[in-house]
């Protein structure tokens, strides 16, 4: 028997008492019940929320290297977190397509980590994108009018070509190969003919790399030419062969001499 009874007077709680405990009781249970359902409706909320798709790195990559699809993965977040990876993180090109915007065709300007986000800051360089066409240091980009009428079909940047024209001689004319395996750096230009109700495009310009002494030659070259316009025919990319000139990417000793800019 307990020294210390918990009612003293001996006497049983009265109505008053009961009442505050069912009342506190059915204020605990209200709690609970308004706690599941916010508990309940964030988690639905997150489910139904949309996502966007980015790309990460799966591991480092040297600064002016240029990436392909196995150097990264996607994964998807919230919507409403998009803003905390930045306006420059870059998205697929459609849902579900698990392609990059603007593809990867350019090279890195610094070095990247496994798990690093992929961003266009990473591509960008004193404000424009660094293109694996993009000259290199001690390069020049030249533009040249071609032939539009005997360009190959699907001419696209990175493509072989090599380059020839029709040169004037003080009684006639030849065909001669002015450069062979020249990599073709962008087209320009386009044109569309719908004279037989088809449309097919064609460029009347394209971009090439070369040494300041070849661009030198080859808009004297240029000059020369019928229409002043050279012909571009298409390589197979693993046709490394230079008959003509000798060594790649180097104007032709032969029309050189031709035309006395030897």
């Amino acid at each position: 028997m307990s020294q210390f009874p918990t009612n003293p007077s001996g006497e049983s709680p009265g109505p008053a008492g009961n009442g505050q405990l069912v009342m506190i009781g059915f204020g605990l249970a209200i709690a609970a019940v308004v706690l599941v359902n916010i508990y309940v409706e964030m988690r639905v909320s997150a489910a139904d929320e949309d996502t966007i798709t980015l790309f990460r790195f799966t591991g480092e990559v040297e600064a002016g290297k240029t990436i392909s699809m196995k150097n990264i993965e996607t994964f998807d977040i919230p919507e409403s977190m998009a803003d905390s990876f930045g306006k420059d993180a870059i998205r697929e090109t459609s849902p579900g397509s698990g392609r990059p915007v603007d593809g990867l065709d350019y090279a890195l300007n610094s070095s990247v980590v496994q798990g690093e986000v992929l961003r266009s800051s990473l591509f960008i360089e004193t404000g424009r994108r660094t293109s694996r066409n993009d000259p290199a240091i001690g390069q020049r980009q030249i533009a040249l009018t071609i032939d539009s009428e005997e360009q190959p079909a699907n001419l696209v940047p990175g493509d072989r070509i090599d380059l020839l024209g029709t040169v004037r001689r003080s009684r006639s004319s030849s065909v001669e190969t002015i450069m062979e395996y020249v990599k073709v750096a962008s087209v320009g230009d386009r044109r569309s003919d719908t004279g037989d109700g088809t449309r097919t495009s064609r460029y009347g310009k394209i971009t090439i790399n070369v040494t300041p002494e070849q661009s030198k030659l080859l808009y004297a070259i240029k000059d020369r030419l019928i229409d002043e316009k050279f012909i571009v025919s298409l390589r197979a990319r693993n046709d490394t062969a230079t008959p003509d000139t000798g060594e790649e990417a180097i104007v032709n000793p032969k029309v050189l001499q031709m035309l006395g800019l030897d």
